[in-house]
């Protein structure tokens, strides 16, 4: 499902204004240019990709070009003195990141890119990776051993179960890294299901899980905009005795004049608009609203309660599938904490560290306890901060 750096400063501190410059030396077409804009689904996180038209003189920036010399479809990397590395996310030493494009470069292809980008290494190459492929050694290139051997690395971390369909997973067919390019490069050895694993809306959403932790659902919000995470807005802001509109994942005028109101109470200025700043302050409010009833630690499996519904709306948008019970239809937030939320929320606790990953579901692996709501905070600000 991941395969992350755990440093922060391999992410994008300003996440949501990605600068990316298309070299108009070599550009690329204007189809692939929307997919970089389009083909990952941004709309529950706090991350965007803007193209910027000037030529960029801050390192952070990704410059986008056609190439169509290079090996592969796509290639990620970065710039320290003068070299080229191929090393995912951003560096703080790097002049520039780039992105290069065949011609032929599909939507495919620039999402699994766009993924290096943000910090995602190969799924392939996770450390337990040998207990899910094995590979075809005889058929891999030489030079392709370095893109499919695993990588063992103590800043590096596994996140979720091992996820074949992954967009950072090759396909077993890679005729650019194959001495016989009808021939795979792995094959597959896969394991029984776990029952006790969670299941996620779509594949896409188990990618999109990892970056969500990387950099927080916090996304900035408009008037009619549609996410998840406005799930999570309207219950944070209702358990602070705001008023809310509708209960559903678009944003509503009812519910963005009490937005300003919490501005206005929290002295944030006058804005219209949900901000980082908005995202920062309700989830330092939240371990405050995660408190169970009956005391502090109550809140585990067969509770019930509003504190169980903003547990279910952070896990839903995070993209776990909760069930087809609940309100809205089809969302699993029912206000019950069932098994769907303790394997989703445990889940959640070995992917940030708070349980090892032999854990079991049961009352005091399932409890929201302080290190948990600190944890659900930081989804609402920037992302999870792993233990060194």
């Amino acid at each position: 499902m991941g395969y992350i750096n755990k440093e922060r400063s391999t992410r994008w501190p300003n996440s949501e204004t990605i600068p990316l410059f298309i070299d108009p030396d070599n550009p690329i077409s204007d189809e692939q240019k929307n997919h970089l804009l389009n083909v990952l689904d941004l709309e529950d996180v706090r991350v965007n990709f803007i193209i910027q038209t000037d030529n960029p003189t801050q390192p952070d920036h990704i410059r986008v070009s056609r190439d169509d010399s290079i090996n592969a479809k796509g290639e990620y990397g970065i710039i320290i003195n003068g070299q080229d590395i191929g090393v995912p996310g951003r560096h703080p030493d790097a002049t520039h990141h780039f992105i290069k494009l065949r011609s032929t470069a599909t939507a495919e292809d620039i999402r699994h890119e766009l993924g290096h980008a943000l910090g995602l290494f190969h799924e392939h190459q996770r450390s337990d990776a040998g207990t899910f492929i094995v590979l075809e050694i005889s058929n891999i290139k030489p030079s392709s051993m370095q893109f499919v051997n695993p990588i063992i690395d103590n800043h590096l971390l596994t996140i979720g179960q091992y996820n074949y369909d992954s967009m950072m997973h090759y396909p077993e067919i890679m005729p650019n890294h194959s001495v016989d390019a009808s021939q795979p490069i792995y094959t597959k050895t896969p394991l029984p299901v776990d029952p006790n694993e969670p299941a996620f809306l779509s594949p896409n959403h188990a990618d999109m899980y990892t970056i969500k932790l990387m950099y927080g659902i916090g996304k900035s919000l408009d008037l009619g905009d549609v996410s998840k995470s406005v799930l999570v807005l309207k219950r944070v802001l209702d358990a602070l005795d705001y008023g809310i509109g509708p209960f559903d994942i678009e944003l509503d005028q009812t519910t963005l004049e009490s937005v300003v109101e919490f501005h206005e109470d929290k002295n944030l200025g006058f804005t219209d608009t949900v901000t980082s700043a908005t995202w920062n302050k309700l989830g330092s409010k939240l371990p405050f609203i995660m408190i169970g009833g009956e005391g502090e630690d109550t809140l585990h499996l067969g509770a019930v309660g509003p504190q169980v519904k903003t547990l279910q709306c952070i896990l839903f948008s995070l993209g776990f599938d909760l069930g087809i019970t609940g309100d809205p239809p089809n969302t699993g937030i029912d206000g019950q904490y069932g098994q769907r939320t303790g394997k989703a929320l445990v889940r959640l606790k070995k992917d940030s560290r708070i349980l090892s990953e032999n854990a079991s579901i049961n009352n005091n692996t399932t409890t929201v306890d302080s290190n948990t709501r600190n944890m659900l905070s930081s989804l609402l600000k920037d992302g999870i901060d792993w233990p060194e």
